[in-house]
């Protein structure tokens, strides 16, 4: 899976931004990431129209963003009412234990 891993992202960048989620997430910064997750109900009611409102582009010569293809997926499951993520929808893995479901 690593080689797979960094064949599509480097090593270094990988790493770089591994180090710089921790401050979000553990560090000084991550009082607000720590408030999003527990009002994440809340600006789930929200998320809908927040998503349909704006319009997201992956950097310059960024290539296929997981991010941004989440995203899509997810404005597609709300224009359709679904609950459930959709068998073909793509799969990735992030850190665990940042947030209570992981």
């Amino acid at each position: 899976m690593r080689s797979r891993l960094f064949a599509v992202v480097p090593r270094e960048e990988l790493a770089a931004q591994v180090a710089g989620l921790d401050e979000w997430v553990t560090g000084a910064r991550s009082d607000v990431f720590h408030g999003l997750v527990r009002r994440f109900a809340h600006l789930r009611q929200y998320a809908p129209i927040l998503l349909r409102t704006l319009e997201f582009f992956p950097d310059a010569g960024a290539g296929d963003v997981p991010c941004l293809e989440a995203l899509r997926v997810l404005k597609e499951m709300n224009a359709d009412s679904r609950r459930k993520l959709p068998d073909d929808a793509p799969r990735t893995s992030s850190r665990g234990g940042c947030c209570p479901w992981s």
